[in-house]
């Protein structure tokens, strides 16, 4: 059976020989099994392009995965792993039923991936319920945590302690806590 040229090639630099030594075979790295590149490729790709990678295949998916969940707008996305959630007449999140301790397998996957969060207290549509807050507070299990971002931008209006309820995500991993407020330039980047 013949060979392409290309799998002759291919089969030929993997493979050497010396004077003193028999034949062996090197299995040289793909370029797409070193992470760092990985990640520069994903890094580079358009967001829906992004989704697409984390269903080609296995070694794609985790990257990709990562750099989809790596930097939040709202926490609804996150929690609503968690529960089924609805929108209230003032635009805030709710859960819909109880969170039960089964419930937390999907929120576990992707909580750990999530490196930025950005709260805005003027976006009522990307808030969490007060009532949604304290079930997570009362509902998260023991062996889950909250996610870990390095960094916490919280964008206001006005000083507000109230504001402060969607910040349970304080840890030792917090490198950055950025507060702006209405005016000040990052605050319009940022939005």
């Amino acid at each position: 059976m013949s060979q392409s040229p290309s799998a002759h090639l291919t089969k030929k630099s993997r493979t050497f020989q010396t004077s003193d030594s028999p034949l062996v075979h090197i299995s040289a790295l793909s370029p797409l099994d070193v992470p760092e590149l990985l990640e520069m490729i994903i890094g580079n790709l358009a967001a829906k392009d992004i989704v697409l990678a984390a269903r080609v295949c296995r070694t794609w998916s985790e990257p990709a995965l990562d750099r989809i969940w790596r930097e939040m707008r709202s926490l609804v996305p996150l929690f609503s792993l968690v529960r089924p959630m609805t929108q209230q007449s003032d635009g805030e999140w709710e859960f819909i039923g109880d969170i039960k301790d089964v419930d937390w397998a999907r929120y576990a996957v992707y909580a750990p991936r999530i490196r930025e969060v950005v709260v805005r207290d003027y976006d009522r549509e990307a808030q969490l319920s007060t009532q949604a807050m304290r079930a997570i507070s009362a509902h998260l299990p023991s062996h889950l945590q909250l996610p870990l971002p390095a960094t916490i931008y919280l964008l206001a209006t006005a000083p507000d302690p109230q504001t402060l309820l969607e910040l349970p995500l304080i840890s030792q991993s917090l490198r950055k806590l950025g507060v702006y407020f209405r005016l000040h330039p990052h605050f319009i980047t940022r939005a």
